[in-house]
């Protein structure tokens, strides 16, 4: 049989399936999204299910149609203020109202000020009216954007925040160890692939050699939703990088698609953040986020440490990289994971510029696992494997990768002075001492 297979060329890629789950975590729990879904079986195995929310589909479609038709609102929240709103309905054992746990509909962080004197903190950024929440994840009625997310922003100050000495945290889906000699057996046993026939057959070989692949969590708690934004988008992004998904970009294309003969085993693709600067005012009371928040970047090596990669793997990094404000407006998870990452990159500079200390914000509640309640969410430990084969150069093509987050590097590094004058929104602030959000203009 393995002589009839070495007359053949195939390529075949793993990928781990593995969606955001935003309720119970029941055993039985199933996950739809707009891409795709997956279910867990009475293992506790994470599986694929390909399935489309084609109502929802065709509402985020109509949405960006009509996108940029409505003038930009910007909201100002006042954190200390929203807080003391939140410990209060905590305290009395009342529900967190929609319009906090998704920051009054702000889709997008843009502004942070400090107001010493008045003893506040204000975020900023554009805001839309709420559309109705599903499974944890609530959008702009006029864009579809994800909003930004109450429970990410607590996850975010307990994992960097002040007082936190963690800088990186993010997941990883990488295969088992002795995967690679079980599959290259599995190749040799599954014998000639001829054009347009065998595909499936390869595929389930593949799988079932491969075994279930481990999840792997780090710096961060397994259990919240923030780490299931980041294994949902990476599941995304290796379905987009093998092919395993259409692109809803046609720019974009998959490393399969761009697959070059002769290149390496492996290809590793992950998330990092992307920003062209963090503007910061001279006096150290303003700061802006300038850039798309996320890229792609690509290795040939199975763990990462090498930055070499090969053509197609390359070529999909820079395309997705290049063209993430598009994806991001197309696939709402990624949208999620941009606000996962810039609420990480405000936990950070709280925690570097000592910025509660300036408005006199008393953090212990927050950062306290007792205090607010980050609801948890399932942690899935395995995950099926996937499995796409085509015919190509006589190469066997695994894909692996994750999402690594450094928002303290963001921080640290990133940083550009510019006057105050030079901000396209003002510092502004909710007037009213009761008043925990305001929109300005």
């Amino acid at each position: 049989m393995a002589s009839r297979f070495s007359k053949w060329t195939w390529a075949g890629a793993i990928v781990l399936a593995l969606l955001s789950l935003f309720s119970e975590p029941t055993m039985a729990q199933v996950a739809t999204t707009g891409a795709g879904g997956v279910f867990v079986d009475a293992q506790g195995v994470l599986r694929a299910r390909q399935t489309a929310d084609k109502a929802r589909s065709r509402k985020l479609a109509a949405l960006r149609k009509r996108r940029g038709r409505d003038a930009e609102v910007i909201a100002f929240v006042s954190l200390p203020r929203l807080f003391r709103e939140v410990k209060g309905r905590v305290d009395a054992g009342e529900a967190i109202p929609e319009e906090m746990a998704f920051l009054d509909g702000m889709t997008r962080l843009q502004y942070v000020f400090v107001f010493p004197e008045e003893k506040d903190l204000v975020i900023a950024g554009p805001r839309e009216p709420l559309d109705s929440p599903e499974s944890g994840r609530a959008i702009g009625e006029q864009s579809g954007r994800p909003t930004l997310r109450l429970d990410d922003l607590v996850t975010a100050l307990r994992t960097v925040g002040p007082g936190k000495e963690n800088t990186n945290y993010g997941c990883s889906l990488d295969l088992p160890p002795n995967a690679i000699p079980r599959i290259q057996q599995a190749a040799g046993r599954i014998g000639a692939v001829r054009r347009g026939r065998g595909y499936g057959r390869v595929m389930q070989a593949i799988a079932q050699a491969c075994g279930p692949q481990e999840v792997r969590f780090f710096g961060i708690d397994a259990d919240t939703p923030t780490a299931f934004t980041m294994i949902e988008a990476d599941y995304i992004l290796k379905q987009l990088n093998l092919g395993l998904m259409r692109s809803p970009v046609s720019k974009v294309k998959s490393r399969f698609a761009l697959l070059r003969r002769g290149e390496s085993l492996y290809s590793r693709v992950w998330f990092t953040p992307d920003y062209d600067s963090l503007i910061v005012a001279p006096e150290g009371d303003a700061y802006e986020l300038r850039g798309q928040g996320l890229r792609v970047l690509a290795s040939d090596s199975p763990t990462g440490r090498s930055n070499s990669s090969g053509p197609s793997a390359e070529a999909f990094a820079k395309q997705f990289t290049e063209h993430f404000p598009e994806m991001e407006a197309a696939i709402p998870v990624l949208a999620d994971l941009r606000n996962v990452t810039d609420l990480g990159v405000l936990a950070a500079l709280i925690g570097t510029d000592r910025l509660h200390e300036k408005a006199e914000w008393d953090l212990r509640w927050i950062l306290d696992p007792s205090g607010y309640p980050v609801p948890k969410t399932p942690v899935p430990t395995t995950a099926a494997t996937l499995a796409n084969a085509k015919l190509a150069g006589r190469s066997l093509l695994l894909s692996v990768g994750g999402v690594n987050l450094s928002p303290g590097r963001v921080v640290e590094q990133d940083r550009q002075e510019a006057p105050l004058a030079d901000f396209p929104v003002k510092p502004s602030r909710p007037s009213e001492e009761t008043q925990w959000s305001m929109l300005g203009e």
